[in-house]
């Protein structure tokens, strides 16, 4: 018995120290207290052409891509958000909208892991997060295991400011990118002209 209470306890040791093995060939930060919530805009992204507009589909007609992060555990370190990710289609004139979970992979890990659930479909994806300036004005996110048609990694760029970043936030970014031995061309301005208020 307690042999097996002592195995089950390195593995669990292990299992915590490790969420960097997720996302293989990238670096994700470390956790620092820090608060996401409110509403970000994706600025920069590898472009996505599935489903309905959002962060699988940055592509005309959609645009104006957004995350509406909330959580109800207390600062300063959130381990849990509820998200709404929108996309605006330009066709249909609406917001579509996801209603998303985003939760560490590991509370105990250090590194800035995260499990993005799709709560309509149930479906999961691991996303880590590359750099940001502690949830001030920037988020760096790296989708792991997941390719664009084209054969680009999945990445995104996400700013508090509708306006965008400035010049040396982006540079900052391109190095970052560089560092993980990802091109920094795979990223496109994603179109925020023009968004209608979002009431959600």
């Amino acid at each position: 018995m307690y042999t097996f209470v002592l195995v089950l306890f390195s593995a669990t040791l292990v299992h915590s120290t490790d969420v960097r093995s997720l996302c293989y060939g990238v670096c994700p930060i470390r956790r620092h207290p820090s608060s996401v919530e409110g509403m970000w805009w994706i600025v920069l992204a590898t472009e996505t052409t599935t489903g309905q507009c959002g962060l699988y589909n940055n592509q005309c007609p959609c645009k104006c891509i957004g995350f509406k992060f909330t959580s109800c555990v207390p600062e300063p370190y959130i381990h849990r958000y509820n998200v709404t990710i929108v996309g605006y289609d330009t066709r249909d004139c609406c917001y579509d909208e996801e209603p998303t979970l985003v939760k560490l992979v590991d509370v105990n890990s250090p590194y800035l892991v995260v499990t993005q659930t799709n709560l309509q479909t149930g479906e999961s994806v691991t996303v880590a997060v590359l750099d940001t300036d502690d949830g001030r004005t920037f988020l760096l996110c790296y989708v792991c295991d997941l390719k664009t048609k084209r054969g680009d990694p999945v990445v995104f760029v996400l700013s508090r400011d509708i306006k965008g970043l400035c010049p040396a936030t982006i540079k900052r970014i391109y190095s970052t990118l560089i560092a993980n031995n990802i091109n920094p061309n795979c990223l496109k301005p994603i179109s925020r002209r023009n968004c209608p208020i979002y009431v959600g």
